[in-house]
């Protein structure tokens, strides 16, 4: 996303690689690591990618990708919204 002043990390592009050839990703990591903005991104990618299909012909997306996040407190939750 170019308005991010930092980068993906390269587990966040291999992940989103794995969910656009509709693997699915359990993911585990220590708080701060960039969960959010992998879950987030991937669903970016794919409203793009559905967006503008002639684009990028070799993926198959759907309408209404749907992400679900497990969390461990309301709290975190929260600042997830």
């Amino acid at each position: 996303v170019p308005q991010w002043q930092n980068r993906l990390f390269d587990y966040q592009l291999e992940t989103i690689l794995l969910v656009l050839d509709q693997e699915d990703l359990l993911f585990f990591s220590n708080t701060g690591c960039g969960k959010v903005a992998l879950f987030i991104t991937s669903l970016l990618v794919h409203q793009k990618l559905y967006a503008c299909p002639s684009l990028y012909p070799p993926f198959l997306v759907k309408k209404n990708p749907v992400a679900i996040v497990v969390t461990p407190t309301k709290g975190l939750v929260n600042s997830i919204v």
